[in-house]
């Protein structure tokens, strides 16, 4: 028996009889239809408590069976540290799948394979993966300058950053030096100190330094001028 040109709605069971009825066995068969997913793997670089992680969402919309969805980072185990599953309305007889894996972005992520792996048919041709490379993030290129604000007794040092969308992920880390010595260090992008009138002079020059976990942008050394407030550099 040959069954072609199937319809989901054509699923069940069917049956042969050969003729004359009555002088034959009764086949019988049991018709599955498989239906392959739309599939979609999307990457994104995101902030949460202060910490830069990659967020990569995949989804299998429109199949039948039902499908799973697992992540695989090159040929190793699921580099997620949490998964988000969910379930989107699709067609009639069919289902989607929705999975959201978010993990820390470092330096040993770049360059790397994520996958996001579909299966559940039993046509093996119809289960399969979607990958992306890891090379989303990158160092900051953006001009950085040192900020002044006098108010007495102190003087506020403020890191600048001309382009304060880039870069991806976002600069988080702030660094300001004052001849040489580093006088701020801050890894959740608090960016200025308060230096008090004691502690410079017109001669004392500071140095910013701001980055993520991929590099570092420096800017030029800059002495403050008290008498307009304008940076000297």
């Amino acid at each position: 028996m040959t069954i072609t040109n199937t319809l989901v709605e054509d699923e069940g069971h069917y049956r042969c009889v050969e003729l004359p009825v009555g002088t034959g066995n009764i086949e019988g068969a049991e018709l599955t239809v498989e239906v392959k997913s739309i599939r979609n793997l999307s990457v994104k670089t995101i902030t949460e408590s202060n910490i830069d992680v990659f967020e990569a969402i995949c989804e299998a919309l429109g199949g039948r069976p039902d499908e799973t969805i697992t992540w695989m980072l090159d040929d190793g185990p699921s580099p997620c540290d949490d998964t988000n599953v969910t379930y989107p309305a699709a067609g009639e007889d069919l289902s989607s799948t929705r999975s959201v894996c978010t993990f820390q972005a470092d330096n040993e992520n770049i360059g790397q394979t994520l996958k996001c792996v579909i299966s559940g048919h039993q046509v093996s041709d119809l289960n399969g993966e979607e990958t992306t490379t890891l090379n989303i993030p990158r160092s900051p290129t953006t001009d950085i300058r040192v900020g002044f604000q006098f108010l007495e007794p102190s003087l506020t040092v403020s890191c600048d950053i001309a382009d304060p969308t880039q870069p991806i992920p976002s600069i988080r880390k702030y660094y300001i030096y004052s001849d040489g010595t580093l006088i701020h260090q801050s890894s959740t992008g608090d960016n200025d100190v308060e230096v008090p009138d004691s502690e410079f002079d017109l001669y004392t020059e500071f140095t910013c330094v701001a980055g993520n976990y991929l590099g570092n942008t420096t800017s030029d050394p800059a002495r403050y001028d008290p008498t307009n407030g304008l940076t000297i550099e």
